[in-house]
């Protein structure tokens, strides 16, 4: 478990890599009732992907995704400001940034969340994203 003590932050955003699919239990925990907890729609399509790569049926991982969103107060879509902001992110990133990270980074910095993950991506847009890098163990 894993908690934000950030006197700055006001919500949290979870992306759960393809690496972890779906956390046995949660890697964050809400404190404050002002606190939520979102996810980017770009993120439930890695996680139902993973779950095909681990032998989930379609049904089967779509059902487990459903679920999960469940457990999450906002998935944020991708839209023209989310794609925008992904662009920006991308041409300043000090090292190459995916697509699906940078939408995922841009919908964190849109809603001024903090971005919770383990890929590392992430790291060429420490400076502009506010972030907590889990372990990948």
């Amino acid at each position: 478990m894993v908690r934000c003590n950030c006197a700055s932050c006001r919500r949290l955003r979870l992306d759960t890599t393809p690496e972890s699919p779906l956390p046995p239990e949660p890697v964050v925990k809400i404190e404050r009732e002002e606190d939520a907890l979102l996810i980017c729609s770009v993120s439930l399509a890695e996680l139902a992907r993973r779950l095909r790569d681990l032998g989930a049926s379609p049904g089967e991982a779509w059902t487990l995704i459903s679920d999960y969103v469940q457990a999450v107060d906002e998935v944020v879509p991708v839209d023209q400001e989310v794609a925008h902001e992904s662009y920006r992110l991308s041409v300043s990133a000090t090292t190459r940034l995916p697509l699906a990270d940078a939408l995922i980074a841009a919908a964190a910095c849109i809603r001024q969340a903090v971005l919770v993950h383990r890929d590392s991506h992430m790291r060429g847009v420490a400076g502009v994203v506010q972030q907590l890098h889990l372990d990948a163990g």
